[in-house]
């Protein structure tokens, strides 16, 4: 079973689901696509995003979906926050914060990452604080 899939997840598929999640209230995904620096290392971010991130979009557009038709579970809370760094000044506080609520599971998703990206990784290691890291 994929979260994806064009059919709905079987019923057998919806009560191992709901067996397995059965704790959790909500889950809080974060679509986060990391920044690049300029020659001197500094992140280069702009005032207004004016080339969006395709990717971002069409992850986000395929998270919504999922959250719409509740294909997780259908007592599932799901909220989605975008992030992009280019744009937006990343709050880690802020995000391992709300994945300690209560019930909660975070789900954090670089998007449009290459190995390359030294920042990316910077990112990753100040995440790793959050609860139940892999």
């Amino acid at each position: 079973m994929t979260l994806l899939s064009i059919h709905p997840p079987s019923t057998h598929d919806q009560r191992k689901i709901a067996e397995r999640t059965q704790g959790i209230r909500g889950l809080h995904i974060v679509l986060l696509k990391p920044s690049k620096y300029d020659d001197d290392g500094y992140i280069l971010r702009h005032w207004r995003g004016v080339l969006p991130s395709n990717t971002l979009a069409c992850l986000y557009a395929l998270t919504e979906d999922v959250k719409r038709r509740r294909a997780l579970r259908e007592d599932l809370e799901v909220t989605v926050e975008i992030l992009d760094e280019a744009v937006h000044k990343l709050n880690v506080p802020k995000i391992i914060r709300r994945s300690r609520r209560p019930g909660w599971k975070t789900v954090v998703c670089l998007v449009g990452y290459r190995p390359i990206n030294t920042h990316a990784l910077l990112i990753l290691r100040k995440l790793s604080a959050l609860p139940g890291w892999m």
